[in-house]
């Protein structure tokens, strides 16, 4: 076989050498049409492999388990989230994210009564410059989800929707 399909092809005559056989190249020329068609396949075949790698590595980027960064990162998070009593959920934001928003309005009120007492206890404690005593935030859980099912369930439905050609039960506005 002539060249690896990982090193550069400058013209097709090279990419032929490299993806096809010995016995086929010396046989008798083929239509362009069936010669280009190949070359299709190979190219998309490189270009999922691609996009297959390239998830596999943003995974091991974003993964605490597997990469040193993303644990000091999750590490330092926990940190600032625990100074103020908040969970990571508390940081999204109702008025950017029309989804949030309605997944707030589906959960229970107490919920939601529990999420705006953290925000205010941490806009309070931030305007003074302070943070939360050391016993208090020993206690706090900041990855303790309590939105992503809904704004899973909300997101699905909305995608469920767009895909029948409905329309939105919300209008999407961002301010």
């Amino acid at each position: 076989m002539g060249r690896s399909l990982h090193s550069p092809v400058k013209s097709y005559k090279q990419l032929d050498q490299a993806i096809l056989p010995e016995n086929v190249r010396k046989a008798k020329p083929k239509p362009k049409w069936a010669v280009r068609k190949i070359r299709e396949q190979v190219f998309w075949g490189q270009e999922e492999r691609r996009e297959i790698e390239m998830a596999s590595f943003m995974q091991f980027l974003v993964d605490p388990k597997k990469n040193w960064f993303a644990r000091q990162h999750m590490k330092a998070l926990t940190k600032r989230l625990r100074n103020y009593g908040l969970r990571y959920d508390d940081l999204y934001d109702p008025y950017y994210d029309v989804d949030v928003k309605e997944a707030l309005n589906r959960l229970p009120r107490e919920v939601v009564d529990a999420r705006n007492q953290r925000l205010k206890r941490a806009m309070d404690l931030s305007m003074k410059h302070q943070y939360l005593p050391d016993d208090l935030q020993t206690m706090q859980t900041p990855f303790r989800s309590y939105l992503q099912e809904m704004l899973a369930l909300v997101k699905k439905e909305r995608a469920e929707r767009e895909s029948l050609g409905a329309l939105p039960l919300y209008q999407r506005t961002i301010p």
